[in-house]
């Protein structure tokens, strides 16, 4: 396969700044290059603004918005991509998350959806439930 789907995340933020870092970083990380990440962040005071500005690769804006539905909005409308994935700024992906997304994509073009397990995690990372959306 070659390089797949091109994918926009877009990932809704507001005073992010504990988490915010890990979650670009599980993009900029995946082996699934052919993506955008787009951050809608309405418009935090806690130092998120400043951690946005150190990641060049990304695409953002910080404003007041109406709420985190309106800036996932706002995100899709800038989306370029043939897939849109949100990805909460207190989330992040797995390894490989995205290459299993483009390849499912790039295998069902009759598909207009992929959905994934949801793993949640405590403070160290320590796995406390996972929810299984894939059989």
């Amino acid at each position: 396969m070659a390089e797949g789907p091109f994918i926009s995340v877009v990932t809704p933020s507001f005073n992010s700044a504990t988490t915010i870092r890990e979650t670009i970083e599980s993009v900029a990380t995946q082996d699934h290059k052919n993506w955008e990440h787009i951050v809608v962040d309405g418009g935090s005071t806690d130092g998120t603004v400043d951690i946005l500005r150190s990641h060049s690769h990304l695409i953002w804006t910080s404003e007041k918005d109406e709420g985190h539905y309106d800036a996932m909005n706002k995100g899709i409308l800038r989306a370029k991509g043939e897939a849109v994935v949100i990805l909460n700024a207190d989330d992040y992906f797995r390894p490989r998350a995205l290459r299993q997304v483009a390849e499912a994509l790039a295998s069902h073009s009759e598909w207009d959806a992929v959905f994934g397990d949801v793993v949640f995690v405590d403070e160290q990372g320590r796995k406390i439930y996972q929810r299984q959306e894939a059989i």
